[in-house]
């Protein structure tokens, strides 16, 4: 995804907006964000892009609550987040390992 497509949008923005906005966009479903991805400009037609730009709304995509889908599920599933991101550590290191001997990522 390439960061000028948030400029914009938002006016530009940092990487942790940039990380917001690529979430709500994957937030938006598969067919969206495959659409944005290879046309950028089909993101205008979205309703809730039309909606929030007749109001001056520079947010409506941005959504970093997307980005924690995965550890507050769970959270709601085990009551405990702090192995979630040990796990995801762990994960990371492997697939970190696996990159270098040259074996396929997952």
């Amino acid at each position: 995804m390439d960061l000028a497509l948030t400029s914009p949008i938002a006016g530009g923005c940092s990487d942790d907006r940039f990380s917001d906005f690529t979430a709500g966009l994957v937030a938006l479903g598969r067919d969206w964000y495959e659409q944005v991805a290879a046309h950028p400009d089909t993101l205008a037609e979205h309703p809730a892009v039309r909606t929030a730009a007749a109001v001056g709304d520079q947010d409506v995509i941005f959504d970093e609550a997307f980005n924690f889908v995965s550890s507050t599920a769970y959270q709601r599933l085990t009551g405990d987040t702090d192995d979630f991101w040990e796990a995801w550590e762990t994960y990371l290191a492997a697939r970190s390992i696996s990159d270098k001997r040259g074996r396929r990522r997952p």
